[in-house]
């Protein structure tokens, strides 16, 4: 078998699915955030290939045209790489997985409005600048559901330690607007509303690429919402059209 020159880092030419500043996130993660698991054993040959259990639960970074990927065996705290058909995609089974995103969270801004580009990205871009005078950025989780959004910091510990999380949920009903920042859309947002009074804020993000697939699951999963809710509230029969 041939040498491969493929790195967990993504100095192959690709990028992780990680934000700047997280090269150790095997220690960020749990179990619970697999993408993928073993159904063949691996046994690794050279020293950036890791090994692969029937069964072990895995998160893979980036999928290769040459059949090999880049991921963590989520049991070992390995990082590495292994063959792309020694692992089944949990979305293509009964339990998938909730879309996760892994992004760097900036801070929340309280906003004016509920909605609108020129207010989204007002806000980013005041977020961002008070970040870059503050301490080192926090790694967050987004949980994309049809529920809501749950935002789960992630605090790095030792492998005898429990993962400790901050997490919070914002039900799909509260969020109003969703959008990047067009001059770098590797800064997302998203503006909710207070379940009580009326007022609002904008929470932002960094992503490691374009944050596009993030506010793309977002606004899917908001469109679905509000059919849904249509449906129940005006059911088919009772809309008329002219």
């Amino acid at each position: 078998m041939s040498t491969h020159s493929h790195h967990s880092d993504g100095s192959d030419g690709g990028s992780s699915h990680f934000p700047p500043g997280f090269t150790d996130i095997e220690f960020y993660l749990d179990e619970s955030d697999a993408t993928h698991r073993g159904c063949h054993k691996f046994l690794p040959r050279h020293d950036e290939e890791i090994a692969v259990e029937i069964g072990d639960n895995l998160y893979i970074e980036k999928e290769h045209d040459d059949l090999w990927c880049e991921g963590i065996n989520l049991r070992t705290k390995k990082r590495g790489i292994f063959p792309t058909a020694y692992a089944t995609d949990l979305s293509l089974m009964g339990d998938a997985p909730k879309v996760k995103y892994f992004v760097s969270f900036l801070g929340s801004i309280e906003i004016g409005q509920h909605n609108g580009h020129d207010i989204l990205c007002k806000a980013i871009k005041k977020v961002r600048t008070d970040e870059q005078k503050d301490a080192p950025l926090n790694l967050s989780c987004l949980e994309i559901d049809e529920n809501g959004v749950k935002v789960s910091e992630r605090k790095k510990l030792s492998l005898l330690k429990n993962l400790q999380e901050n997490e919070h949920v914002f039900l799909l009903k509260n969020i109003t607007f969703c959008g990047i920042l067009p001059s770098n859309d590797k800064y997302m947002g998203f503006i909710t509303k207070h379940p009580v009074c009326m007022k609002f804020a904008c929470h932002v993000f960094l992503a490691s690429n374009s944050a596009r697939p993030i506010v793309e699951a977002i606004g899917g999963a908001l469109s679905r919402f509000h059919q849904e809710f249509l449906t129940v509230v005006y059911p088919v029969e009772d809309i008329y059209f002219e």
